[in-house]
């Protein structure tokens, strides 16, 4: 999949990573609105993306990308000899077969989702040759990178200039590739964002776009975007998902032990994903430890009770008498080290 699919998608192929999308895309961002430059976003979301695809759609791609006639005969009884049935009050009704679409579960629909968004791909970068929009050039002049769109499954990201002709240009791309391929645009849930524009412009394009106008700081693949990177406003959902959790649990007469293995297993877990691109602020791990503490130990607002072990020492491990949970701040830095791996092992990475 790696030789045949674009470097701008990078779901479900190996050697590529969520993480790599979303620094890209606040990379970029961050540059343009620190030079000051107007530039428009698109958030593309697609209506039940998998349960659209045309299949006659599916197949020419495969052909076009020199898949030979026996594979994609099989790949097409792949998916056309697969039957569903629907329930009704809990009742299953009798089987019938499909026309379009890909099954969810099935291993091969990722993959073949990601050919036609190939597809997809091609387009915008045709587009972009032939002037109908541009991305965005990051890096200084000779070692530049241009950057069109982003691709993750059917999480899709387009930067253009910040005019009204290249707005409707890429609409009348995206509206090209619905109609060929099947994957219906959902405008209610794809937004346009506007870096270095003012709202009364965006508000202007609305109509244009057919699709809502958003503001950053938003959210990417489920983490920020356009935020300021040492931003404590950036962990705000990592502390809600913390207050969601002990929720849940106040109810349950939970012991040491109890609470011990749900700190592990489940709380200390909860901002690998945001710590993997993000440093954690000292505000933010004091007020996550403290949450922490509180819950092992019991305290709440109305009621306090003693810590019998300083935090620092509980995180360390059991042989050297600490309860064995992980510190954030080593695992932060941990996390963070694998970029500096990947920039030196990887040198074809398009964020270095």
């Amino acid at each position: 999949m790696d030789s045949v699919v674009s470097k701008t998608q990078f779901g479900f192929i190996q050697g590529r990573h969520i993480l790599d999308c979303s620094l890209i895309a606040n990379e970029g961002i961050d540059s343009y609105q620190k030079l000051g430059r107007k530039w428009a976003v698109f958030k593309i979301d697609f209506r039940r993306a998998y349960d659209t695809i045309d299949w006659q759609f599916l197949m020419c791609v495969m052909k076009e990308m020199g898949f030979e006639d026996r594979w994609c005969r099989w790949i097409f009884k792949c998916i056309s000899t697969a039957s569903i049935s629907v329930l009704v009050n809990g009742v299953p009704t009798s089987c019938f077969t499909l026309s379009r679409g890909l099954r969810q579960g099935c291993s091969l629909s990722p993959l073949l989702f990601n050919l036609v968004g190939e597809a997809l791909h091609l387009m915008i970068e045709k587009a972009t040759e032939v002037g109908l929009f541009s991305g965005f050039s990051i890096g200084k002049e000779g070692n530049s990178y241009s950057l069109s769109h982003l691709q993750f499954a059917d999480d899709l990201i387009i930067f253009c200039n910040a005019s009204i002709r290249e707005v409707k240009n890429v609409k009348r791309v995206l509206r090209v590739f619905e109609i060929a391929s099947g994957l219906q645009l959902n405008l209610a849930k794809s937004k346009l964002f506007g870096i270095n524009i003012d709202e009364n412009s965006l508000g202007e394009w609305d109509d244009q776009a057919g699709c809502g106008v958003g503001k950053f700081p938003s959210d990417y693949l489920g983490l920020p975007l356009g935020h300021k990177r040492n931003s404590a406003a950036i962990w705000e959902p990592v502390l809600q998902k913390f207050y969601h959790h002990l929720a849940s649990w106040k109810g349950n007469n939970l012991s040491f032990s109890g609470k011990l293995v749900l700190i592990k297993s489940v709380l200390s877990t909860l901002p690998t994903y945001f710590m993997s691109i993000f440093k954690l602020p000292c505000t933010v791990t004091r007020k996550l430890n403290g949450i922490l503490a509180s819950f092992l130990w019991g305290s709440s607002d109305s009621r306090k009770r003693i810590h019998w072990l300083c935090w620092n020492s509980a995180c360390l491990p059991l042989d050297r008498g600490g309860l064995g949970i992980r510190d954030l701040i080593n695992q932060n830095r941990a996390l963070l080290c694998k970029w500096i791996i990947n920039f030196a092992n990887n040198k074809n990475k398009e964020w270095r």
